[in-house]
């Protein structure tokens, strides 16, 4: 039987939550507590007003204008969903890059395509916020130059980030760590500082994606039931940006695959040298892999153009093999003409350095 409780709850003493009214125990604990847009500290933006990706859902009509803070994941997605149906969008990155985490050639084309349909400032920082002539103003700042200018829209949307919603549940008193920025401590079983109590999801802060937290799911769960705990393993995390053009990654980056030391291959390819490209009309997009020089084996891979998400899952796939190495996807056939065509070509065409066949 579940209990369902539509409330917030805290944690009044070791294994003991108090929600409303009622106080009660459990032997074992998971929290799955999630997080919630983090809002910067913008002076007077509550007295201004905006929404975040929480309340984007209330709206009932399209906004005319629209300032978005932000250059992530969710910052772009929204930014294409409201200037495909019309809303004239202004992007404020505090970044120097959209989705920074990503390949910088991913940024850069990601950036030089929304521009297209949308106004798109990067490395700036939102200072202040105020209604003037019935539009919300948004000052920002140059963080290179140091210049202040001033973007106005009907509303202003918050997508700068996520925090951590484990201090409404006060895990403290039940003897459970939190980090610097508030997200629960665990170990690579998932377990807490404290026995019997487990956390996974956006709640530990690590790879905050629904199919990473459906992954830790099973995850906590065999460790709550079997007999031989299973580790976590966080080499092969996708993730996908639903942009105007899509993007999808696995993995390492060429940057953080040689700092981490590996001798590594590259590959590259694009969209338009395939012959789907072709018929698809595709002038710009590519796949880029990264691979590791002798042992051939994957450890990374990024996509940007049509379909991205899908293509993605058979790179993923790949690393999930036993040796995670190229072989599966070079000695494959692969119908033709079809975009999967682009990422083992990717695959095919792997060098040591730029104009090196390997």
């Amino acid at each position: 039987n579940i209990t369902m409780y539509r409330e917030v709850g805290e944690f009044v003493s070791d294994y003991t939550m108090k929600v409303g009214d009622e106080t009660f125990s459990g032997e074992n604990v998971f929290i799955v507590s999630g997080a919630r847009p983090f809002i910067p500290p913008i002076k007077g933006i509550e007295e201004t007003g905006y929404i975040t990706s929480q309340t984007v859902w209330d709206l009932t009509e399209r906004q005319e204008s629209l300032i978005i803070v932000g250059g992530g994941f969710v910052a772009v997605e929204f930014a294409h969903f409201f200037s495909s149906v019309g809303t004239e969008v202004t992007v404020l990155s505090r970044s120097p890059r959209l989705i920074k985490q990503g390949e910088p050639e991913v940024s850069e084309l990601l950036e030089k395509t929304m521009r297209r349909s949308m106004n798109v400032h990067t490395d700036v920082e939102a200072i202040e916020a105020r209604i003037e002539g019935g539009k919300k103003v948004v000052r920002a700042r140059n963080r290179s130059m140091e210049l202040v200018d001033d973007f106005e829209a009907e509303e202003i949307m918050l997508a700068a980030g996520r925090r951590s919603n484990a201090d409404l549940l006060k895990p403290e008193r039940t003897g459970v760590e939190v980090d610097g920025r508030g997200y629960i401590v665990v170990n690579e079983y998932l377990e807490t500082s404290k026995p019997r109590i487990r956390a996974f999801g956006d709640a530990i802060g690590k790879h905050m994606f629904k199919h990473v937290a459906n992954y830790e799911t099973r995850i906590a769960w065999n460790n709550f039931i079997g007999t031989q705990k299973v580790a976590v393993d966080y080499s092969a995390v996708p993730y996908a940006v639903f942009s105007n053009p899509q993007i999808a990654s696995v993995g390492m980056t060429e940057e953080e695959a040689r700092k981490k030391g590996h001798d590594i291959l590259l590959g590259h390819y694009e969209y338009r040298n395939t012959a789907k490209g072709i018929a698809m009309g595709v002038e710009e997009g590519f796949v880029k892999v990264i691979v590791e020089d002798k042992s051939l084996k994957i450890l990374g891979g990024h996509i940007i153009g049509p379909y991205a998400p899908i293509m993605m899952q058979e790179i993923i796939n790949a690393m999930n093999t036993e040796d995670g190495t190229v072989a599966s996807i070079q000695r494959s056939m692969y119908i033709h003409p079809a975009t999967p065509e682009v990422v083992q070509r990717a695959f095919f065409g792997l060098h040591k350095h730029e104009g090196h066949d390997h």
